[in-house]
């Protein structure tokens, strides 16, 4: 969840800045990440305006990917696509409260760091879509002390009828792939030399009844119901300097006092 926390520590400080300097009136905003559609809603200069927020803007996160979730251009087209079609929805209805439909619908894409691949793909997205779907919109970077305005589209026509720009849904699913078997998970263990240490986890749970699980880079090991005890034990990292992690909750250590944990 450490993107999380960058990604707001960075919307609160440039929203601020833009509020104090540019005169940015926030209307609604998703600080604590509970999943509007985008990051902030509010008017600058008079223009109501979505922007959508992120630590860093690399190549390859821009585009539209049908096995891949939370792509700026599906962001952007589930904002301005329902708008347009008249999808009930909190920040829709603030847009559309703020919006003339004798103007262009406006986004903004705000990051504290763009690669050259990153900022180049998130322009010509912008252009291409804000041509079709009839937005305009800018690139705002956060320096760590004030927001600077590194591209602006405002071509986007206004058409006759907004029933007739056809912006199409983007609804991307994460492939997963599954968790390793047991046996999968004996071979890494055994192949970077930690195979002993790895088996004795395994014995201590058994010994103690305790219920292993398999997730894609961990075995979890549960204690007894009552403490809601869980041992995650690591192997994404037993190839570089970290070997295998092992973490656990220290409050669930306290709960669990008493109760024979491994």
């Amino acid at each position: 969840m450490e993107h999380v926390y960058k990604e707001k520590t960075l919307q609160l400080a440039a929203i601020g800045w833009l509020s104090e300097h540019k005169g940015y009136a926030e209307l609604a905003g998703d600080v604590e990440a509970t999943g509007d559609r985008m990051d902030s809603i509010g008017l600058l200069e008079g223009v109501v305006i979505a922007v959508e927020v992120k630590p860093a803007v690399y190549g390859g996160m821009t585009r539209f990917r049908d096995d891949r979730s939370g792509s700026l251009e599906a962001k952007i087209a589930a904002t301005i696509g329902g708008l347009i079609r008249g999808v009930q929805d909190r920040q829709l209805e603030i847009i559309r409260k703020h919006w003339l439909p004798s103007e262009p619908p406006e986004i903004a894409i705000l990051a504290g760091h763009y690669t050259d691949s990153g900022l180049a793909e998130l322009k010509a997205m912008l252009e291409e879509r804000g041509t079709g779907w009839c937005f305009n919109s800018r690139i705002w970077r956060w320096d760590g002390l004030q927001v600077e305005t590194l591209f602006r589209f405002d071509r986007a026509r206004v058409p006759g009828d907004w029933q007739q720009v056809s912006v199409p849904a983007m609804v991307g699913m994460q492939r997963r792939r599954p968790a390793p078997s047991m046996d999968e998970f004996r071979q890494i263990a055994e192949q970077a030399g930690y195979g002993d240490t790895f088996e004795a986890f395994l014995h201590h749970a058994r010994e103690g009844n305790y219920r292993v699980s398999r997730l894609i880079s961990c075995v979890n090991i549960r204690g007894p119901a009552k403490s809601g005890l869980v041992i995650s034990v690591f192997l994404d990292g037993i190839y570089g300097d970290k070997g295998i992690n092992a973490g656990v909750d220290a409050a669930r250590i306290e709960r669990a006092k008493g109760e024979d944990m491994p």
